[in-house]
């Protein structure tokens, strides 16, 4: 699952030629200084789902595969929706209106989870070797998230996976799961790690929104300001990140992670969260929950 995607690799050589590439659901630019990927769902405040799963991990993909840059930046598309008109929307979570359509198939979730999600966090694999559970990916980089409106359910998931995340200070996040009636991701294994447990069980048991300006969220982004300011602040970060060693800061993140989250640890989390996962999403409270807290009667 940490091999490029098909998708990725049949558009490898126009990335590479022309620096950019749409995929419709998402896109991926190249820039002077990052490669940045854009989720582009503006009809559903830039929810994930079957449409946006295998071109986001594309996008991913070929961000992780460029050549000319060590930084990746993740965000989303401005959407045209009268409350948030123009404004980027980091992203809304899983698209509700399709889960209760029937849309939204099981494998999704695991797909999403060990494929776009688990790339962001631990890179490419294009080996073939693994020593004692271990592998070193050969396109591993830094990824900087802009954090603008929120980032509920999914997208928050992606968000403990970032090294860096420079947020609106207006913004939040969320994880809306149990409401739902599913599991958020990983995030019941990262959370904690940046909350510590009560607030994560706050959050994912009781619907506690973070608010990027409180404390919480302070642990979760690394630069509140105002959402005007995110490019310039953008461009001030990755700066830095180059003037003071991106490679040395590649392989301190990966030995963060080896403290955090070894592979065997996530392999052990997602059989769990893959039985577990399946109870609720093919239950009749899932509907119910949908019907209760979403979908108006």
């Amino acid at each position: 699952m940490l091999k490029p995607s098909k998708l990725a690799l049949e558009n490898l050589e126009t990335f590479n030629s022309k620096g950019y590439v749409n995929l419709e659901k998402a896109s991926v630019k190249k820039n002077k200084f990052y490669t940045e990927v854009i989720l582009n769902n503006p009809k559903y405040l830039n929810a994930e789902d079957e449409l946006t799963l295998y071109p986001l991990e594309a996008a991913i993909d070929l961000a992780l595969l460029c050549n000319d840059s060590k930084i990746c930046v993740l965000r989303g598309a401005k959407v045209n929706h009268k409350k948030y008109k123009q404004k980027r929307i980091f992203g809304s979570g899983i698209n509700l209106t399709h889960l209760y359509q029937g849309k939204i198939s099981f494998m999704w979730y695991l797909i999403r989870e060990m494929g776009a999600v688990h790339k962001v966090f631990r890179g490419l694999n294009q080996s073939n070797k693994v020593t004692n559970n271990i592998f070193y990916p050969s396109k591993e980089k830094i990824w900087i998230g802009a954090l603008e409106t929120f980032a509920i359910g999914g997208a928050c998931q992606f968000l403990l996976t970032l090294d860096h995340v420079i947020a609106d200070r207006n913004s939040y996040m969320t994880l809306p799961a149990r409401k739902e009636g599913i599991i958020p991701g990983a995030a019941n294994l990262r959370l904690w790690r940046f909350v510590g447990d009560r607030v994560s069980r706050q959050a994912i048991q009781n619907g506690l929104k973070i608010k990027s300006s409180d404390n919480n969220g302070k642990k979760i982004c690394n630069d509140i300001i105002n959402y005007k300011l995110i490019d310039k602040t953008l461009l001030k970060v990755v700066k830095s990140y180059y003037n003071s060693g991106v490679i040395g800061a590649t392989f301190n993140k990966r030995a963060l992670r080896f403290s955090q989250e070894t592979l065997d640890q996530f392999r052990e989390y997602l059989s769990y969260y893959s039985h577990d996962q399946a109870y609720c999403h093919f239950s009749k409270e899932l509907i119910e929950n949908l019907e209760k807290f979403w979908k108006k009667k």
